[in-house]
């Protein structure tokens, strides 16, 4: 009977880890704004550790320049497979305390944030395709936007960046 209850518990943390690493794959890119929101609108709470395992990781990237690498300049599939953990996830840990850093100057509470609109464009350079975008959300009154920004792979979005918070004009 335990080795029952040990194979059910198995399947079950199996599917809930591989649901929870699916969660960053989005579909669709209106999606992207969406997903972006729901970082920032956990931001206060959330880990350096969070905000990194939310976006591409390094492996994705590596992966994804294996699989595309005859589409890409040899010296941008070189770059990416030149990357090391350290220095990719410390850029993204730069973004993450300018964000945190710039939600403090401009007082803004990220969990009373309010989704405002997402616009985006879809570009390919160097062989890889992808969107840009902008978030609007407000904040007491006043909107605000941040960039963000999601790789095409496997015929899904995964995100790569959230960053530039700016009061909009």
């Amino acid at each position: 009977m335990k080795k029952l209850q040990f194979i059910v518990l198995a399947i079950i943390a199996t599917t809930f880890f591989i649901s929870c690493q699916d969660s960053k794959h989005i579909s669709n890119a209106d999606d992207l704004g969406k997903y972006a929101f729901d970082i920032l609108k956990k931001f206060e709470n959330s880990s350096k550790e969070d905000y990194v395992n939310s976006l591409l990781t390094l492996e994705e990237f590596k992966s994804f320049a294996k699989k595309n690498g005859d589409s890409m300049q040899q010296v941008v599939k070189e770059s990416i497979e030149k990357l090391d953990k350290k220095t990719y996830e410390s850029g993204l840990l730069r973004q993450y305390t300018l964000l945190k850093d710039k939600a403090k100057e401009l007082n803004i509470s990220w969990n009373a944030i309010e989704y405002g609109d997402f616009t985006y464009e879809e570009r390919t350079d160097d062989g890889m395709t992808g969107i840009r975008g902008q978030l609007t959300f407000t904040h007491n009154g006043t909107q605000y936007e941040v960039s963000t920004s999601a790789l095409l792979t496997d015929n899904v979005y995964v995100p790569v960046i959230i960053n530039q918070l700016n009061e909009k004009n």
